[in-house]
């Protein structure tokens, strides 16, 4: 490793911001030098005692990105090997950002000498698996102070603290997007704040649930007709708790085969949603004879996840083998219905809180007659509120029965 750093060093130009030549690259040969002469078990007691390391994963979905980000300072030096990386941003677009290939990058950085090693640790074309990339950074010092400021850097570089986290599982591993939070009190529901409290002692009292020899687990199943708002209260919900969205697409057959894998890598205190959970069921018999005991074993078996939330989503809970939603499994069943008059009026000031009672009154009533309906759905009444900011406009609108 020494005659190989020397080496590295001396013809290489890739040791960025410090010419060849220079003192401080002469220094550092010449110790690399001497060190050569050691004795080997010394040179490792000595490497292992002043060599800091930070070492990230690309399965570790929560920093990789941002590393990704705070290396790409240093594509304007003379590096030998470049790559592009696809990310993906809080609107779901896509990007590219030019950054260090694989291989091993000798950078100067605050006054210090770095190493950045990037490599692919496995790749199974055949199986169809993921590239899991592993990144070290490491340096030489007498403390890890250094390196705590380095992750304090790489932390800063997450703009998107204010935002909910939503892991997409996509076969063995997680893809990670955000949501823009979701304030409750814009959720019009009944129950919100109940279930809020809820969640609440859930999450801040695991020591109660062990000295019962309680699973330490909260089961939800939330239903209701389309549109009557239930993905976003559990958007609310992470919001205010500021708890990740592990999404499960038990429709898929790739994720049941693995599942185990994907349900290992999901933290401490997150929700896991099983969204359209009736859905999964409208499939051949033979597939479903396979699922259940997937199911069970991740809502409440050795599988099951600890300290996390999971919750279910259906429009029709009839269509659900009863076994996966007994008591024990679900904790919490909440139904979630379209709008009668309270509940429009509620919406309505949200939107316009200058507005008149009369003018609600109006809106409404026009609402229920051109919609033939007693119950209007909350989806459909904010997409004509969304649309029409000033009150005029919205009655312009029913009037003319543009919506």
């Amino acid at each position: 490793m020494i005659n190989e750093l020397i080496d590295y060093l001396s013809k290489n130009q890739i040791f960025s911001g410090i010419a060849v030549g220079s003192l401080t690259t002469t220094v550092f040969i010449s110790i690399a030098y001497y060190l050569r002469n050691l004795p080997e078990k010394f040179i490792k007691f000595i490497l292992k005692k002043l060599i800091y390391k930070l070492e990230i994963l690309s399965t570790d979905v929560e920093y990789y990105g941002h590393i990704l980000v705070w290396l790409s300072q240093f594509n304007n030096r003379n590096l030998k090997s470049y790559t592009f990386k696809q990310y993906y941003d809080i609107n779901d677009e896509t990007s590219n950002i030019l950054n260090m290939g694989s291989g091993i990058h000798i950078v100067w950085y605050k006054n210090r000498i770095i190493f950045i090693e990037r490599s692919i640790l496995e790749i199974n074309l055949t199986a169809n698996t993921p590239v899991v990339e592993k990144i070290i950074i490491s340096y030489f010092g007498l403390s890890n102070k250094f390196l705590k400021n380095l992750v304090s850097e790489i932390e800063i570089l997450d703009d998107k603290k204010d935002k909910v986290p939503i892991f997409i599982n996509s076969q063995s591993f997680w893809h990670k997007k955000y949501k823009n939070n979701r304030l409750i009190k814009t959720i019009i529901f009944n129950r919100k704040y109940e279930i809020l409290n809820i969640i609440n002692n859930f999450l801040n009292n695991e020591k109660w649930y062990s000295e019962h020899g309680v699973p330490y687990k909260l089961g939800m199943l939330i239903y209701g007709p389309p549109g009557t708002g239930k993905s976003s209260f559990i958007l609310s919900l992470a919001s205010e708790l500021k708890l990740g969205i592990y999404l499960l697409d038990l429709s898929n057959k790739n994720i049941i085969n693995n599942i185990n894998v994907l349900t290992s890598d999901i933290k401490k205190k997150s929700i896991i949603l099983l969204e359209d959970f009736d859905k999964v069921f409208i499939v051949n018999e033979k597939f479903e004879e396979n699922i259940i005991p997937q199911v069970l074993n991740l809502l409440d078996g050795l599988n099951s996840n600890h300290g996390c939330i999971y919750i279910l989503t259906a429009n029709d809970i009839d269509k659900i083998n009863n076994i996966l939603i007994r008591r024990g499994r679900i904790d919490l069943y909440i139904q979630m219905n379209n709008f009668g008059y309270d509940e429009c009026k509620e919406m309505f000031y949200l939107f316009y809180p200058e507005a008149t009672n009369e003018q609600f009154d109006y809106i409404y009533f026009k609402l229920k007659q051109n919609l033939k309906n007693d119950l209007i759905q909350p989806a459909y009444l904010q997409t004509i509120f969304g649309y029409n900011h000033d009150i005029n406009d919205l009655i312009n609108c029913i009037n003319n029965n543009n919506y």
